[in-house]
């Protein structure tokens, strides 16, 4: 078994390293997604995702090679702000490796729950915990919706348990 507050340091250290902090892509296991992956120690984390405007995807970590925690995500750019998708993953970026995500212990999986730079503003609400959660991440310019997604995730339980 593994320690939860250990996974959470885990997250927190992989932020920097896979799709927020410019992480490198390895080469996919589905063809057509686009795959990063980060270790540290016994720990592995590969988050996957497909296309740009509308971007699924999912990641998964790993703990003494055995997946032990997933978080699936799925939402979109709004199209009139299509032309500003670049920004909005910018900034998105720089929500995700905040220091206040430091600071988010409750659920260090995304973002922190409120971000502000400039005219943006990012939120993250959540039900639940490690264990077992969903989510609504939200992105604003100027006080209007361009982005958000739906997350859900949790500890993965085999029927081994």
């Amino acid at each position: 078994m593994f320690d939860i507050n250990a996974l959470k340091t885990f997250l927190k250290n992989s932020a920097s390293h896979t799709y927020a902090g410019d992480g490198k892509t390895v080469v996919p296991q589905r063809p057509g997604f686009i795959e990063l992956e980060y270790r540290e120690g016994d720990w592995y984390l590969r988050d996957s995702y497909v296309g740009h405007f509308q971007a699924p995807g999912m990641t998964v970590v790993y703990f003494l090679d055995s997946p032990v925690w997933t978080c699936a995500y799925s939402g979109k750019v709004i199209q009139e702000f299509y032309p500003q998708a670049g920004e909005i993953f910018a900034f998105l970026k720089k929500a995700l490796t905040s220091k206040d995500l430091q600071k988010a212990e409750a659920l260090p999986v995304r973002g922190s729950s409120e971000f502000f730079y400039e005219e943006w503003k990012y939120t993250f609400d959540f039900e639940g915990d490690m264990e077992c959660f969903s989510a609504k991440e939200k992105i604003f310019l100027s006080n209007k919706l361009c982005f958000y997604q739906d997350v859900i995730g949790g500890v993965v339980k085999s029927k081994d348990v």
